[in-house]
């Protein structure tokens, strides 16, 4: 992907790959609650690579963690409104001074 599409991720996640970024905030924003095991299923990512991955996503207010409400034990990831802006921004294929207002602040994503 291009460096004009990374400038509109947080600093933390620059470095990523672009595509399992963008995989990972999908499928949480269509589950709206998905266990981190069951999205490690869906992604076929290493558990140790996820976890750091949704640690960054979760820092960067673009996923959220919430205990489940049958089994406390399990804990939910769900999308936050940041994330879901996030999303539908990288997916609409940004202009570069789109980039460049989100990158300087200037715009708020809506949902």
């Amino acid at each position: 992907m291009s460096s004009r599409w990374r400038a509109g991720l947080p600093p933390a996640l620059r470095r990523e790959d672009p595509a399992t970024l963008l995989g990972l905030l999908a499928i949480v924003e269509l589950a709206d609650g998905i266990s981190q095991a069951n999205l490690q299923r869906k992604v076929l990512i290493n558990q140790s690579r996820l976890s750091k991955l949704l640690s960054k996503l979760i820092k960067a207010d673009l996923l959220d963690e919430t205990s489940d409400y049958y089994d406390r034990r399990t804990q939910l990831l769900r999308s936050t409104e940041s994330g879901t802006g996030l999303l539908r921004f990288l997916e609409s294929g940004p202009s570069l001074s789109d980039i460049e207002l989100l990158a300087a602040g200037n715009v708020e994503l809506l949902p």
